[in-house]
C-alpha cells in the first residue's frame, strides 16, 4: 500500500501540510513582490518606455495562454508537490540569472535586455504550472468547508508580502540595488521549495503513462476534456466574457502606473509612491479576499455585493484619470482592490468547490486561460498607445476605466452570468 493511501483526509485547516505549503508561499512571495517593484522602477529609470514594459508584460503573459490549460491536465496527472517544488526551485534559479543579467547591462545593454525578456518569460511559465498545482492541491490540504478561509489565507500572505515588498521595495531598490534584490528573490524560492518538499497529500496521481507519446496523448485528451467542461457549462461560459474584458481594460493601469507617478501632468511624485500605491492595492485585496469568509456563500445578497462592486471598481479605476495627488491614487487603489479580492476569493472558492476534484486542475487552468488571454494585448497596446499619443494617460485610464463599468452593466443583464453569480446555477 502507497503511503498516499495512509493519509486521512484533513480535519482543520492549520494543518501541518497546508502550514507547511502557507510557510513556503509566505517567503517566495515577499521576494517576487520586492523584485517586480525592482524590475518595473529599473526599466522606468534605464529606458524611460512604456512601449519595453507593456512588451515585456505582455511577452510574459503569452505562456499562460498556451500552456494554462496544460498545466492544469498536469496538476490533475501528476504529484502536485512535486510540481510545486521542481517550480520552486527553477524560479530560484532564474531569479539569480535575472541578477547577473541586470549586472552585465551596463557593458552589454542590447543584449542585456533580450536576456531579460527570455528570463522572464522563463519565470512566468514556471508560475503557471506552480499557480495550477496550488490552486488544485489547495483543496486537498484541507476541509471541504474552509476552503474559502484557506484561499483567504493565502492570499492574506500573498498580500501581505506584496504590501511590505511593494511598500518598501522602491526603497530597498535605491538603496541596494536590482542585482541584489533579484539575489534575495532566488534565495526565497530556494527556501520555499525546501519546506514545500515536505507535504504529504492524499492526491493520488494515476501517473504511470508509459512511454512520452502516450503521456502527450493523454495529456491532450485531458486538456481537451477541460476546455469541454468549461464551454458546456453557461455560466462559466458568461464568466469568461465579463472577466476577460474587465481583465483586458485593468491592466493599462498596471503598466502605466510608474508613468503616471513620476508624470509632471499627473502625480508628479518620486518612484517610491509606485510602491506605496501597489501596496494599497494589496492591503485592499486582502481585506476583500476576506469578505466571502465571513458573509454568505450563496444568496442574493453576496450576489447583489459582487455585481454591484464590479461596476464601482470600474469607477474607481476610472476616476485616477482626474486625480492629481498620490495620496488620493492611494486610497482609490486601495478601495478597488477591495472589490477586487471580494470578486476573486467568491468565483474561485465556489469553482474549487463545485469542480469535481479529478478534473479540478484542468478546468480551473483552463477557465483561467481563458478570462485572461486577451490580457497580453491589452498590456501591449496601453504600452504603444502611452508612447504615440505623448503619454496622455489621463485619456487612457477615463477610457480604461468606463468601459470597465459599461461591461459590469452589461454583465448585470446577462442572465447567465447573474444567475452564475446568485449561486443559482453553475
Amino acid at each position: 500500500m502507497q503511503s498516499s493511501d495512509r493519509i486521512q483526509a484533513p480535519s482543520r485547516l492549520f494543518n501541518k501540510n497546508y502550514l507547511l505549503l502557507w510557510q513556503g508561499q509566505t517567503v517566495s512571495m515577499l521576494g517576487v513582490s520586492l523584485s517586480m517593484i525592482a524590475l518595473m522602477l529599473w526599466i522606468v529609470e534605464t529606458t524611460d518606455s512604456a512601449t519595453i514594459m507593456g512588451s515585456l508584460l505582455m511577452v510574459a503573459a503569452i505562456p499562460n495562454i498556451i500552456l494554462g490549460p496544460l498545466s492544469g491536465a498536469l496538476a490533475d496527472r501528476y504529484s502536485r508537490k512535486k510540481i510545486i517544488v521542481v517550480c520552486d526551485v527553477v524560479s530560484g534559479l532564474l531569479s539569480l540569472a535575472m541578477a547577473l543579467t541586470l549586472v552585465l547591462y551596463a557593458k552589454m545593454p542590447g543584449l542585456a535586455i533580450s536576456a531579460i525578456f527570455v528570463i522572464y518569460v522563463g519565470m512566468a511559465v514556471t508560475n503557471i504550472f506552480f499557480s495550477s498545482a496550488v490552486i488544485a492541491i489547495t483543496p486537498d490540504l484541507v476541509p471541504p468547508d474552509k476552503v474559502a478561509a484557506a484561499n483567504a489565507l493565502e492570499m492574506v500572505l500573498q498580500q501581505t508580502a506584496e504590501l511590505f515588498g511593494r511598500g518598501f521595495g522602491a526603497v530597498l531598490y535605491r538603496i541596494f540595488g536590482g542585482p541584489f534584490i533579484f539575489v534575495l528573490d532566488g534565495l526565497t524560492f530556494l527556501f520555499s521549495a525546501v519546506s514545500e518538499s515536505f507535504i504529504t497529500t492524499i492526491q493520488k496521481p494515476p501517473g504511470g503513462l508509459g512511454d512520452w507519446r502516450k503521456s502527450l496523448q493523454q495529456l491532450y485528451r485531458d486538456t481537451i476534456e477541460g476546455f469541454a467542461y468549461v464551454l458546456d457549462n453557461r455560466g462559466l461560459r458568461s464568466v469568461i466574457w465579463v472577466y476577460g474584458a474587465l481583465n483586458f481594460f485593468v491592466e493599462p493601469f498596471f503598466v502605466l502606473m510608474p508613468f503616471y507617478v513620476k508624470d509632471s501632468r499627473f502625480l508628479n511624485a518620486s518612484l517610491d509612491w509606485v510602491g506605496y500605491i501597489f501596496a494599497g492595492l494589496a492591503l485592499g485585496t486582502t481585506i476583500g479576499y476576506w469578505l466571502p469568509a465571513m458573509l454568505p456563500k450563496r444568496g442574493r445578497t453576496i450576489g447583489w455585493l459582487i455585481l454591484v462592486g464590479m461596476f464601482c471598481m470600474g469607477i474607481g479605476y476610472g476616476c485616477l484619470a482626474v486625480v492629481h495627488q498620490a495620496w488620493i491614487a492611494l486610497l482609490l487603489m486601495t478601495a478597488n482592490g477591495i472589490l477586487t479580492g471580494l470578486n476573486s476569493n467568491y468565483i474561485y472558492s465556489r469553482l474549487q468547490i463545485c469542480t469535481p476534484q479529478e478534473i479540478r486542475g484542468r478546468v480551473l487552468s483552463v477557465l483561467t486561460t481563458l478570462v485572461l488571454c486577451v490580457s497580453p494585448v491589452g498590456m501591449g497596446i496601453a504600452g504603444l498607445v502611452a508612447d504615440y499619443s505623448g503619454h496622455r494617460l489621463d485619456v487612457i485610464f477615463f477610457i480604461c476605466g468606463g468601459i470597465m463599468a459599461l461591461v459590469s452593466l452589461w454583465g448585470c443583464l446577462q442572465n447567465e452570468f447573474r444567475r452564475f453569480i446568485m449561486g443559482v446555477d453553475m
